[in-house]
């Protein structure tokens, strides 16, 4: 299955009508990349719509060494 799977940083409400609007935490899945500007699916409400990229990570990058308390 194509696509990496990123976890929203900070929360973002989506200023245009094709943007994404997420939670801190949400998961989300990257469906193409355009330079700051990425579509995504979001996991949890299955809606799509562009997400600016400084806001999420890709989970598989994300250190291994946090502690979550």
């Amino acid at each position: 299955e194509q696509g990496d799977i990123v976890v929203a940083l900070y929360p973002y409400d989506g200023i245009h009508p094709d943007d994404l609007s997420f939670k801190k935490g949400e998961k989300m899945k990257v469906l193409e990349e355009h330079g700051e500007w990425w579509k995504a699916k979001s996991l949890l409400t299955k809606k799509e719509g562009f997400i600016p990229s400084n806001y999420v990570a890709k989970l598989n990058t994300l250190e291994h060494h946090h502690h979550h308390h």
